[in-house]
């Protein structure tokens, strides 16, 4: 018997058939592609943008809908405040936003006053050297320019083993961190000088905002 090719040319012999090999010869007619294959080259949908949001997907970064905006910061104290040992000549301020950091030091720099930074951010990407572990922080909201590069030395970190664990956290992207330090300007770019980083969550920074917004 001739090779059935298709179900039109051969319907005369499909007629004298049984019923079951006459089914047999339908089905096979309905499922046989005659159009050529085209093969395409596969390409991924996860980049590094996805990979890093997507790392630290949880129910609890679900809660967290839309950017944090923080309330004004507060006034610094008096030169003279009846609080002693306080003054202003050194300010914390807490930020959640890189733009923020930016934008505090900047303002800082022009004043002359010396702000130390509680941020919060995410591990753009990390390396190590013998001598210091450098951190490219971005938004925790995005992966987009501007970016804050972080400088967290080696001497700080590298003989307490507990300090060590945490600054090795941060050698994956993707990683949420709060890392203190101050910002120093060097050309277009801003560099934080890190005293302390370790991991964050999301629980951490809805927590902070919460005492923040109080």
């Amino acid at each position: 018997m001739p090779a059935v090719s298709s179900w039109e040319e051969d319907e005369p012999l499909a007629r004298s058939l049984p019923n079951s090999t006459t089914s047999a010869i339908t089905e096979r007619s309905r499922f046989t592609d005659h159009s050529p294959r085209v093969s395409k080259q596969f390409v991924s949908p996860v980049t590094k943008t996805t990979r890093i949001l997507a790392s630290t997907s949880s129910s609890s970064a679900q809660k967290i809908l839309s950017p944090i905006v923080r309330s004004p910061f507060p006034t610094p104290v008096r030169d003279r405040s009846p609080i002693i040992g306080l003054s202003p000549n050194t300010v914390l301020k807490t930020c959640f936003r890189i733009g923020e950091a930016i934008n505090q030091s900047a303002q800082a720099s022009k004043t002359g006053k010396h702000v130390l930074l509680e941020l919060y951010a995410r591990v753009f990407a990390a390396d190590r050297t013998a001598t210091t572990q450098r951190l490219t922080l971005c938004d925790l909201f995005h992966v987009n320019p501007p970016y804050v590069q972080g400088m967290y030395d080696t001497a700080i970190w590298g003989s307490v083993p507990l300090f060590e664990y945490d600054a090795g956290c941060l050698l994956r992207e993707g990683r949420l961190c709060r890392c203190i330090g101050h910002m120093k300007r060097e050309g277009k770019d801003w560099k934080l000088i890190i005293l302390n980083a370790w991991e964050a969550t999301w629980d951490d920074i809805r927590w902070v905002e919460g005492i923040v917004d109080s």
